[in-house]
């Protein structure tokens, strides 16, 4: 919509629309789903199967890859669709004896502020753990969860401006995913859980809390 004036997007979850445009490029918010499953083997390494809670109208598409990418890993993906809010607490207790953790898909209608406190109560009295989507989900109670460094995306993002304005058309510039992936971890999380972070992992953590 911005007519002839090239657009770097940047802190957008959802860039369908910009992959359309050929005026537009930028840096995505989210992490590759190969990325999410190498990074939960690397900080989980005795995890087996995986749970995932997902709307077909927003995910479909995804977990279709992340199942491809879950299988690369050694992992086995246990999808549930969740077709209403009121769905959710059965499709949790669905999964509280198949998976060794439960995978925080961005989800508008799944993972919510409103669906947030079923969600890691699940998680607390069934032992599986969350992987949650910022660092106030693992202060709530998830295990762990990715974040980004909001510094180096404005970074990547003045890179692309910078070739767009040395001649380079912006559709020519695929959209990039997050080059610097930070992590946090919830000590207490783990110690219930009964799972052992090795200390590499937690030294390496960007957050921690205890």
């Amino acid at each position: 919509e911005a007519g002839d004036i090239p657009v770097v997007a940047s802190l957008v979850s959802n860039l369908d629309d910009l992959r359309k445009s050929k005026n537009a490029t930028g840096v995505d918010l989210d992490f590759s789903v190969a990325t999410q499953f190498e990074w939960m083997h690397k900080l989980v390494p005795e995890i087996k199967t995986v749970g995932v809670l997902y709307t077909a109208k927003e995910n479909q598409t995804k977990i279709g890859a992340a199942t491809q990418s879950a299988k690369k890993e050694g992992l086995t993906l246990l999808p549930k669709e969740v077709e209403t809010p009121r769905s959710l607490p059965d499709a949790l207790e669905s999964m509280a004896k198949h998976v060794d953790l439960l995978w925080g898909l961005n989800d508008q209608q799944v993972l919510s502020p409103q669906t947030a406190e079923a969600i890691l109560l699940f998680s607390f009295r069934s032992g599986v753990p969350l992987a949650g989507l910022s660092s106030s989900w693992v202060k709530a109670g998830a295990l762990y969860a990715l974040d980004r460094d909001y510094k180096d995306l404005g970074a990547q993002c003045a890179e692309l401006s910078v070739k767009i304005l040395q001649g380079t058309k912006p559709n020519t510039l695929a959209i990039a995913p997050p080059r610097r992936i930070l992590y946090s971890l919830n000590l207490k999380t783990a110690d219930h859980m009964k799972l052992e972070l090795s200390p590499a992992v937690v030294k390496n953590a960007q957050q921690v809390f205890p």
